[in-house]
């Protein structure tokens, strides 16, 4: 019966045994299988690894000088992360720049040869895009289609219900090699080997089902050593056992 169930549970997970041999044999000789200088840039891989694809690389309709990935708005090489807010447009109106999330609307200040965001008021009703008017006045649009203007008045920003027609800011992708020199800035040149065999090593690279069966494969493997060497020695103790019996009767 052990025999029975040591040869069903070896052909059962010999496969992911053998991966996690090749696997643990690359990892030992990282630097032989050169791991840690090597990256790959595969867009699906990127995307597997929740980094940054090329895809989401991306520029103003109206200012190709401003590059947008997610919640990071790149300035002259210059980086301005807002955290979990992905950012739904950025425009420049007499010399200020704004910057909208679905959330707030924020003006990006040049101090001390860096960047500072103050914001400037958050919304209920999240924003949907930005739009810019006939004579360049910035207009937020939220989700439900309310229009309300930028103005200036003491030098302070003012938001103001309007009607006034506008141009809507939208996102273009740029080129693959643009988009593959401001990822670089963002999360360097890519996914590194190490991360990717260490991730295939232990399953997480394949989700956290996969990794639940890594796991029983690693405890049977445990099984499989203890079976196999208790089916080996125990011939040879039982032989052993009768041999020295047999000597001590025969005395």
């Amino acid at each position: 019966m052990l025999k029975r169930i040591h040869k069903v549970i070896g052909v059962s997970i010999a496969l992911i045994i053998i991966h996690l041999s090749i696997t643990g044999i690359v990892l030992m000789q990282p630097a032989f299988f050169n791991l840690y200088d090597k990256y790959y840039k595969s867009d699906w891989l990127l995307a597997a690894f929740d980094m940054y694809t090329h895809a989401d690389v991306k520029t103003s309709s109206l200012d190709d000088n401003m590059i947008f990935i997610a919640s990071n708005l790149l300035i002259e090489d210059e980086v301005i992360n807002l955290g979990e807010e992905k950012i739904i447009g950025a425009h420049t109106v007499a010399g200020d720049l704004f910057l909208a999330t679905p959330s707030s609307l924020s003006l990006v200040r040049e101090v001390n040869f860096g960047y500072k965001v103050i914001q400037l008021k958050t919304f209920r009703t999240p924003l949907s895009f930005l739009g810019v008017g006939t004579k360049g006045q910035l207009i937020t649009i939220d989700e439900e289609k309310n229009k309300f203007l930028i103005i200036k008045k003491n030098n302070e920003y003012e938001l103001s219900v309007t009607d006034i027609s506008y141009e809507k800011i939208v996102f273009k992708n740029v080129n693959y090699e643009e988009a593959d020199f401001y990822l670089n800035l963002i999360q360097g040149p890519g996914l590194q080997a190490l991360r990717l065999i260490t991730d295939l090593h232990n399953g997480r690279f394949f989700g956290f089902i996969v990794m639940i069966i890594f796991v029983i494969a690693s405890i049977c493997n445990v099984f499989l050593a203890l079976s196999g060497s208790y089916m080996t020695l125990r011939p040879l103790i039982i032989r052993r056992y009768i041999k020295q019996k047999d000597l001590s009767s025969k005395n």
